[in-house]
C-alpha cells in the first residue's frame, strides 16, 4: 500500500513506524477539528446571541431559554424569553419577563403574570392572580377565584366573575359583563353591551342601558331600570319606581307598579295604566287606552 496502511479519507492514516498512540492522537485532533467546525457553523435555522447572563435551570426536568430565564419549579417546567419565570410545578412562562409562578400556571406574553394555581394569562401585560383564573389580552385582569377577563383592559375581580370586552368590568361575585364598556357591579347582576348594572341580579342589555334597582330589567338602546323589580324595554323606556314596566320607545313608567305599553305611552301614577301609541295615564288605579287618552277605572 504505498509504504502505508490503515484507513483513509477523514480519518488519520496509520504509517509504517507509527505507533498506535500515534495514530489514534492523530485520528482525535481530526475528529475535534471537525466538531468544532460544526459548532462554529451552528444548528441549521437556529441562533441565538447574547451578551447578557445566562439562563438558569434548577428545578428537576426544568428548561429554560433566554438572557436571565429562570426555571426553578420543578416537574417539566419552561421558562423562555429575557427574564422570563417559571417557579410552579408543571407551569410555563413565554415572553420577555413572563411569569409563572404557582402550580400549573401559564403565562404568555411580555410582562403577562400567572401566580394562582391552575391560573393563565395570555397577553401582554395580563393578570391571573387567583385560583382557576383566566385572563386573555392585553393588561387584562382575573384577580378573584375562578374569575374569567376577555379582551383588552377587561377586569373580573370578584370570584366567579365574567368580563368579555374591550374594557368590560365584572367587580361583584357572579356577576356578568360582555361588551364594550360593559359593567357589572352587583351581586349575579349581568350587563349586555354598552350597559352599567349596579343593583343585585339586575339585567341590563343594550347601548347605554342602565339598571340601578335591584332584580330590575332594562332591555333596549338608551333606557334605564332604577328600581326594584322595574322592568324597562325599548329604546329610552324608563322605569324608575318599584314593581314599574316600561315596553315601548321613549316609554316612561314612574310610579308604583305603573304600566306603560306603547311607543311614548306614560304612566305616571301608582298602579296606572298606559295603553296605546302616546297614551298617558295621569289618575291613580287607572287605565288610559290610545292616544286620545280614553281612561277606564
Amino acid at each position: 500500500m504505498d509504504g502505508h496502511r490503515g484507513s483513509q479519507g477523514d480519518h488519520a492514516s496509520y504509517r509504517e513506524g507509527d505507533s498506535e498512540t500515534d495514530f489514534w492522537s492523530d485520528a482525535m485532533t481530526q475528529n475535534v477539528s471537525q466538531q468544532a467546525a460544526a459548532l462554529a457553523a451552528g444548528v441549521q435555522y437556529f441562533r441565538a446571541n447574547s451578551t447578557g447572563p445566562d439562563a438558569t435551570a434548577t428545578g428537576t426536568n426544568a428548561i429554560a431559554i433566554g438572557d436571565t430565564a429562570l426555571v426553578d419549579g420543578d416537574h417539566n417546567t419552561l421558562a423562555i424569553g429575557t427574564g422570563a419565570h417559571s417557579g410552579g410545578n408543571y407551569s410555563a412562562a413565554v415572553g420577555r419577563e413572563a411569569t409563572a409562578t404557582a402550580v400549573w400556571s401559564t403565562a404568555l406574553g411580555a410582562q403577562s403574570a400567572a401566580i394562582g394555581e391552575k391560573s393563565t394569562a395570555l397577553g401582554s401585560s395580563t393578570v391571573a392572580s387567583a385560583i382557576n383564573t383566566m385572563a386573555v389580552g392585553i393588561k387584562a385582569a382575573a384577580v378573584a377565584e375562578s374569575a374569567t377577563a376577555f379582551g383588552q383592559l377587561a377586569n373580573a375581580t370578584a370570584p366567579y366573575s365574567v368580563a368579555i370586552g374591550v374594557a368590560s368590568a365584572a367587580t361583584a361575585g357572579d356577576a356578568i359583563a360582555i361588551g364594550t364598556k360593559a359593567g357589572a357591579s352587583a351581586a349575579n347582576s349581568i350587563a349586555l353591551g354598552l350597559a352599567l348594572v349596579s343593583a343585585a341580579r339586575g339585567i341590563a342589555i343594550g347601548d347605554q342601558s342602565y339598571v340601578s334597582g335591584s332584580q330590575a330589567v332594562a332591555i333596549a338602546s338608551n333606557f334605564s331600570a332604577s328600581a326594584l323589580f322595574a322592568d324597562a324595554i325599548g329604546a329610552k323606556s324608563q322605569a324608575t319606581q318599584p314593581g314599574a314596566v316600561a315596553l315601548g320607545t321613549s316609554s316612561t313608567a314612574t310610579a308604583i307598579f305603573s304600566l306603560a305599553l306603547g311607543s311614548q305611552a306614560r304612566a305616571n301614577v301608582d298602579y296606572g295604566v298606559a295603553l296605546g301609541n302616546e297614551s298617558v295615564c295621569d289618575r291613580p288605579m287607572a287605565v288610559s287606552v290610545g292616544r286620545e287618552g280614553v281612561r277606564t277605572r
